[in-house]
């Protein structure tokens, strides 16, 4: 499968006091149908007049959206969001997440672990301080796109389609021509942060296999361990003493084909680009029902979720306040595609 991986929105706090919406999307283009969707785009862009051209969403009209929606529905792509309303995450807020996300980085590692490992936790704990407020947001954000979408992926091409299970092609929209300090935290994050998640005790972070499920097409991905890794939680009492242990090869999903491309060049980009878009602007009231009345129906729900709403507040199960973008995501939810 393809997966292409963009954002729309500013992660900076508003200057108003009202709701502000930054989301970051994937989109996933089944292998065997990509090169019918990257040809019905191009036709598509043909008829608005835009052939050979790189196309925004922000250009895209209510018809130009439902149009490219209903060509992703046809050919079976789906779409996992992950959203956050900047109006929730003044500043100081994300200043202390962000000391306290560095400082997690060492809640297991103790004089016992290898000097590398220390020195090298070290180097990361401080380049995420480092970055802008608004950077650490988004690079959250990330990991938790991607998370959700293995959860989601593993489930429902083991049950549709297990070939598309074979091979994880990531594709992400770049933002320079060298990697930027965040590209390349976010993608030394995304491992650790995603295969400590497969030791958790939260079943809803967790990959996990469908019961029944093909899993023939990808075998390659998981491995064997000894042991517990020392440097992770407990999940529960008399786990270390476990052994022989079946995990999934994070590394090896996320790094074998993961690649920072310009969206100009890359049919793909443009779609994600233009799909994030129109669900943020449907969250903020600049996009008119027509244009993503089907928006729902590429997603997944999981229980009673399909679009992710992050906060780093203190509050628990925060609700959206915002009256407009929570009937977005209900309807969103009604239409989701696969329950899963």
């Amino acid at each position: 499968m393809f997966i292409y991986i963009d954002e729309s929105g500013s992660f900076a706090s508003p200057k108003l006091p009202r709701p502000s919406y930054a989301c970051v999307g994937a989109l996933t283009i089944p292998e065997r149908r990509h090169s019918t969707v990257l040809t019905g785009f191009k036709k598509l862009k043909r008829t608005w007049g835009r052939e050979g051209e790189e196309i925004k969403g922000r250009e895209m009209n209510e018809s130009m959206i439902a149009q490219l929606i209903d060509l992703l529905l046809q050919q079976g792509v789906k779409f996992h969001a992950c959203i956050v309303d900047m109006m929730l995450h003044p500043p100081s807020l994300l200043t202390r997440r962000k000391e306290e996300q560095a400082e997690r980085l060492f809640a297991n590692i103790t004089e016992k672990h290898q000097k590398s490992l220390v020195l090298q936790t070290e180097e990361i704990a401080e380049n995420m301080r480092k970055l802008p407020d608004q950077l650490f947001l988004q690079l959250c954000m990330m990991i938790e796109l991607v998370n959700a979408h293995l959860h989601d992926m593993m489930i429902y091409f083991a049950d549709q389609d297990p070939y598309e299970l074979g091979s994880f092609r990531w594709v992400a929209d770049r933002k320079n021509d060298r990697k930027t300090t965040y590209e390349h935290l976010w993608m030394e994050l995304l491992v650790p942060f995603i295969h400590g998640r497969q030791f958790s005790g939260d079943f809803g972070s967790k990959i996990v296999a469908l019961e029944g499920g093909n899993y023939d097409y990808c075998k390659r991905f998981f491995k064997r361990i000894d042991k517990w890794p020392e440097h992770l939680p407990e999940s529960r009492p008399g786990v270390r003493e476990k052994n022989d242990i079946e995990v999934l090869d994070i590394k090896l999903i996320l790094k074998e084909s993961f690649t920072l491309e310009d969206s100009a060049a890359k049919p793909g980009l443009q779609l994600v680009d233009a799909v994030t878009n129109a669900l943020r602007r449907a969250l903020m009231g600049n996009l008119q029902y027509d244009g993503w009345a089907r928006l729902g129906a590429l997603m997944f729900r999981w229980k009673d979720k399909s679009v992710r709403l992050a906060h780093f507040g203190d509050e628990e199960n925060i609700q959206m306040g915002d009256e407009r973008g929570a009937e977005v995501i209900a309807n969103i939810t009604r239409n989701a595609g696969f329950v899963i």
